[in-house]
């Protein structure tokens, strides 16, 4: 058993846990609803439990995770939590370890909470079979946690739906039993068979093995290359298509519907900024879906759409292309303050309303230091 902060050692001495193992993609909040199962908590109000134990009042599950676990924070992180999948694109932590990066609140939040990209937990009937016949148990998968996905990878099988807010605090086997698990409907399944959806698919699990987050700059970059390559509009204004149209075109139906709702009443040469600002934006990171929205739309393969956006640059390149966006920027800026007005200086250096927003804050702050 590992060993305990000494703030619970006294509440351990006098309720010993047992722990079962850590299995591979095994979700953690999944991992601590079967540590509590150990222990003779066996229905999903396992959290009840949790927020009224003295585990509860000392830990977050992130760090009770680590205490009953003994691994390293970042084997925990990068194996067993959706962080690399949240700040898979983040300009503060951009190439810092998952670990390092610890200071960023709202992913903060998600990993402490252990908390999932997908609000109801999904299971493939498979998985649970082989699992109980393997491992004797069964257990949640974080790949199956996954926004937009709808079919198992590993057996191609369509997942089902848990009805339960706290599923994963409790064995994926018992939901199967009990009949409390929703099918996806056919027509999403049906959809979810084309190549579009299928690199989707295949990217949002590359996320999961990343070992660092992403620079904004980087990708967007690379997404604006690729759209100007297809003749695809990345400008807000503008009567031709844009990002979002050619996704539309590409996946319009049920899928789409059921998980991007933003684009469902989306009018022809529409800007949605969700998406299209993918390929504009160089300082605010969007959310993760939409890059990989982007990347399944503007390459054919995965295998490109990773090598092109991610690919290391040379010495000195990226450093000298943020110095040389960082000057255009201030210049941007200085003409606002002219008063020659937002869409004039934006337009006087080919950037965006985000750009300028950015060099803002960083001339403002740069001002208050030298004033000291």
């Amino acid at each position: 058993m590992p060993q305990l902060k000494s703030g619970i050692q006294s509440l351990h001495r006098q309720l010993p846990l047992n722990v079962p193992t850590l299995l591979p993609d095994e979700c953690g909040k999944g991992f601590i609803g079967r540590v509590f199962g150990w222990n003779g908590a066996v229905d999903h109000l396992s959290m009840d439990i949790w927020r009224k134990s003295g585990w509860g009042r000392h830990y977050s599950p992130f760090e009770f995770l680590i205490e009953v676990t003994g691994l390293p924070r970042s084997t925990l992180i990068c194996e067993h939590t959706h962080l690399p999948y949240f700040r898979f694109v983040n300009k503060t932590f951009a190439g810092s370890s998952y670990d390092c990066a610890s200071t960023d609140v709202a992913s903060c939040s998600r990993l402490h909470t252990l908390n999932t990209p997908r609000g109801n937990a999904r299971l493939c009937e498979k998985c649970v079979l082989k699992d109980l016949s393997e491992e004797g148990v069964s257990y949640w998968r974080r790949t199956h946690q996954l926004h937009g996905i709808s079919h198992c990878a590993e057996h191609g099988h369509p997942l089902l739906t848990a009805e339960c807010n706290h599923a994963l605090l409790s064995p994926p086997s018992q939901f199967l039993d009990s009949g409390e698990t929703r099918p996806i409907a056919p027509s999403i399944l049906q959809a979810a068979a084309g190549p579009f959806i299928k690199r989707f698919v295949a990217l949002s699990a590359m996320t999961l093995t990343m070992k660092a987050p992403r620079h904004p700059a980087q990708l967007s970059r690379s997404l604006e290359i690729r759209a100007r390559h297809h003749g695809i509009r990345v400008s807000p204004q503008g009567r031709v298509s844009n990002l979002s149209d050619r996704i539309i075109e590409m996946a319009a139906g049920p899928w789409l519907d059921e998980n991007f709702p933003i684009l469902k009443n989306k009018r022809p040469a529409e800007f949605v900024s969700a998406i299209d600002g993918t390929c504009i934006s160089r300082h605010v990171a969007h959310h993760t879906v939409s890059y990989l929205l982007a990347m399944a739309a503007l390459w054919d393969t995965t295998d490109e759409a990773m090598t092109a956006c991610f690919v290391t640059e040379a010495p000195g390149v990226a450093g000298h292309d943020a110095q040389e966006e960082l000057r255009q920027q201030e210049a941007a800026f200085r003409l606002f303050l002219k008063d020659v007005g937002v869409l004039r200086a934006i337009k006087a250096h080919n950037l965006s309303k985000e750009n300028l927003s950015a060099s803002m804050q960083h001339y403002l702050r740069r001002a208050a230091l030298e004033s000291k």
